[in-house]
């Protein structure tokens, strides 16, 4: 009996997220009108509609542009149909982010949509300090190069010096103009090393890059991560894309992972595996990776001092839904993302801030990275620009912390691409 009301309880939840969220996944809501479903699905597949096929390189000068390293990134993109522009922001002398922002403005607003990829870390191409609202007597500051992103939007529209702020602004995150990546490096030798690990990436056509790891560490009830976890591994094993899951605790003991997540684990299955995808629910800091095992108890699973011990040749894509893995200005050295991306993955994606998993909403968005990259075989940006779309509007459906805009805030604004956003699977 015990186990049928286990099996009984996880079927009712997971109907659950089918009925509630299916409807504005698939641009069908009964409580909307056809005018505005036609606006949601338009703005959604906006992208192919908008998307000119020029990426705009922007470095702190023009030597970036002259290495073998970089002609042979650019003549691969320039053979795969793209347009690459150079930028040197040499003539802005020392540009802050809105003089930047204001030159993209005053070259780029002609109604399509490109990408943009930022060669230079925060201290040589600054990114846009933004705050969401007070949230339970606190303010979070986050850095973000979606500024770079959105050009048409009031970013500051109250006044208060305070950008970004989701009811006092007006910051559209459905239909920017330039899909953004960055290379966060300090060094040219740091960024031809990067560019010549994402053209090695995309030529080579073998099955590991179908090879997913996902870890679910739990974030505050035991088991909560592996649903997301286990909604993954169901939607891509039955398409033949191998899943290798690992989870602390298994949401209500019923999800089993292949692996238990401990402290030794996680290590020790990225280090031997061959994995194009590595993705982790978690909690973090700016560099490690743990999980929640009670009051002041967070056993870490991987840091920095790990990297070392990665294969370089499986150089697989890292997806991070844990606090401050790419967190800006750090004064303790390279954060975990930007270790990451500068000596064995191809990118690095992951909040410069505090995230939210969003429950229901949030358990569904999460899910839609890997099906857009793996199954689709949507580049690296655009699989995360639908991802943020769906999860903006599964959040104003559930209206969850609607008043405030934490929950949507930090996690549009703050997550950041570490790599090309051009990077594919295939």
């Amino acid at each position: 009996m015990k186990v049928y009301r286990k099996y009984l309880i996880i079927g009712v939840i997971i109907l659950f997220i089918m009925t509630a969220v299916a409807p504005i996944v698939i641009g069908y809501n009964t409580n909307q009108d056809i005018a505005g479903q036609k606006q949601i699905a338009s703005r959604l597949i906006g992208m192919k509609n908008k998307l000119q096929d020029e990426t705009v390189v922007l470095a702190p000068n023009s030597t970036y542009f002259t290495t073998d390293a970089f002609n042979s990134y650019k003549t691969y993109r320039e053979d795969n149909g793209q347009t690459i522009t150079c930028v040197s922001l040499e003539p802005l002398g020392n540009p802050d982010a809105d003089t930047i922002r204001n030159f993209l403005k005053s070259n780029y607003l002609d109604g399509f949509r490109r990408t943009l990829l930022i060669i230079g870390d925060e201290y040589l191409i600054p990114s846009k300090k933004c705050y969401d609202l007070n949230y339970h007597g606190h303010t979070y500051e986050m850095h973000s190069d979606f500024y770079y992103g959105d050009l048409e939007g009031n970013w500051d529209k109250n006044n208060d010096n305070r950008y970004g702020e989701f009811l006092n602004d007006a910051v559209d995150f459905l239909d920017p103009e330039f899909i953004v990546g960055r290379l966060p490096v300090t060094y040219i030798y740091e960024s031809d090393a990067i560019l010549n690990r994402i053209v090695e990436y995309e030529k080579d056509t073998a099955s590991w890059k179908k090879n997913m790891l996902c870890a679910a560490g739990t974030i505050g009830e035991p088991g909560d991560a592996s649903l997301v976890m286990y909604r993954i591994d169901k939607i891509l094993s039955r398409r033949n894309y191998p899943v290798t899951t690992m989870t602390d605790k298994g949401f209500f003991k019923f999800i089993k992972p292949d692996i238990e997540l401990n402290e030794t684990s996680f290590r020790k299955a990225w280090k031997e595996g061959q994995y194009g995808l590595i993705y982790v629910i978690s909690h973090g800091s700016p560099t490690v990776i743990c999980y929640y095992r009670g009051n002041y108890d967070y056993p870490i699973f991987f840091d920095v001092w790990d990297i070392p011990d990665l294969n370089p040749d499986y150089p697989g894509i890292y997806i991070s839904l844990g606090c401050n893995n790419l967190q800006q200005y750090w004064e303790g050295g390279d954060n975990l993302g930007k270790a990451l991306i500068k000596n064995c993955t191809v990118a690095a994606v992951g909040s410069t801030t505090l995230t939210d998993p969003g429950y229901i909403s949030g358990a569904w968005a999460e899910s839609f990275f890997p099906r857009m990259y793996l199954l689709r075989n949507y580049n690296l940006g655009k699989a995360m620009h639908i991802t943020k779309s769906i999860y903006y509007l599964l959040f104003l459906r559930f209206k969850r912390n609607y008043d405030l805009g934490f929950s949507l805030q930090t996690n549009l604004l703050a997550f950041t691409i570490y790599g090309d956003p051009l990077i594919k699977q295939y």
